[in-house]
């Protein structure tokens, strides 16, 4: 069984739960799992750009596999533009590497006091300093944390935003 990690940014804490199984088969991971998580955690009268709201990341049943399109992952939350259900699905090696590294779910709450990253690295996560990441474009970020000219998935994979963000 994989695992589901709950990060609190305001507390800077992490906790490693098992996904309950029975989720996952009436879910099917991704974006029900998502969607199921979001449910139960927000309430309607959550500010989307409050503490109390959630960033969850989610694969599918099939990430991390040879299985065609697999590669693909959900970030579900509630948002600010229709202050209701919102979700962005996304492809790459973020879902394949969460999901090898034994994560079905990360499920992110709270405003950290200080900028930081999320590092999983070998089924270990933690929060690190990342006042050097703040402002930058998400090339830049790559390079800071993987190494300059470092092929995509080489040292690992990153998922960021840019300043924009």
């Amino acid at each position: 069984m994989a695992n589901t990690a709950w990060i609190d940014l305001t507390r800077g804490e992490i906790q490693i739960k098992e996904t309950d199984p029975d989720l996952l088969i009436k879910f099917l991971g991704g974006r029900g799992l998502g969607a199921k998580y979001l449910f139960d955690l927000v309430s309607p009268g959550i500010d989307p750009f409050g503490p109390d709201n959630y960033l969850i990341f989610t694969n599918g049943l099939f990430s991390g596999t040879p299985w065609p399109s697999a590669s693909r992952y959900h970030v579900t939350f509630k948002s600010p533009a229709t202050n209701g259900y919102g979700y962005a699905n996304s492809g790459g090696g973020f879902g394949p590497e969460l999901a090898m590294a034994g994560f079905d779910a990360l499920v992110i709450s709270g405003i950290s006091p200080r900028p930081v990253y999320l590092k999983i690295q070998d089924q270990q996560i933690s929060l690190e300093k990342a006042d050097d990441l703040w402002g930058k474009t998400t090339s830049q970020v790559h390079d800071i944390l993987l190494g300059k000219g470092t092929p995509t998935g080489k040292n690992g994979r990153v998922a960021c935003i840019g300043p924009a963000g």
